[in-house]
């Protein structure tokens, strides 16, 4: 099967700015969702992800594209800054963890992912938090689990997102973290 166009739907790429770089998350739309509806959806999926970052990290910007598109414009997005009320350090935190949320469209198979980069330290020796482990996490869960028919995948399919969410570290950002 040949990949999907990213530009097959319509998207959202949301920016923001963490204690040590900035990164950018892009949500697709579901086919048949509302554009205001699923801009909304995923400002409220940002705002349950700020409990996850450091003092300081903020969610600053959003550019969206419409579908067969592959120009992003700026639209009115409210920052929304970090909730954790916890401070990085460098020395007891790694700059490169991540989160990672999944989902699969039941139709075709193709998947969703979304990562947040340099969340807080979270202990997790299984490095995937399952419901239950962590309600900050949890939030972010249930907001994508009910945005299942707004949020989707690159092609625009309707997913279905799974209970938990991954843990782990990223080279890239691991070998930034040294020069």
């Amino acid at each position: 099967m040949p990949p999907t166009p990213p530009e097959t739907a319509h998207r959202v790429k949301v920016h923001y700015v963490c204690p040590t770089d900035s990164h950018k998350m892009l949500f697709h739309m579901a086919t048949g969702a509302d554009p205001d509806t699923f801009l909304e959806t995923v400002h409220g999926v940002c705002e349950q992800m700020a409990g996850l970052l450091y003092t300081g990290s903020v969610f600053d910007n959003a550019e969206v594209a419409a579908a067969g598109s592959n120009i992003f414009n700026p639209v009115d997005w409210d920052p929304i800054s970090a909730t954790s009320g916890i401070s990085f350090t460098a020395a007891s935190n790694p700059a490169s963890n991540f989160l990672q949320w999944g989902a699969r469209a039941p139709s075709s198979g193709k998947r969703a992912k979304l990562y947040l980069l340099q969340p807080i330290a979270l202990a997790n020796s299984k490095m995937r938090f399952q419901t239950g482990d962590d309600s900050r996490i949890d939030l972010v869960t249930d907001a994508l689990v009910e945005a299942a028919d707004i949020i989707g995948n690159v092609a625009g399919e309707f997913v279905v997102w799974k209970t938990y969410a991954n843990a782990g570290e990223n080279d890239h950002l691991t070998h930034t973290a040294r020069t």
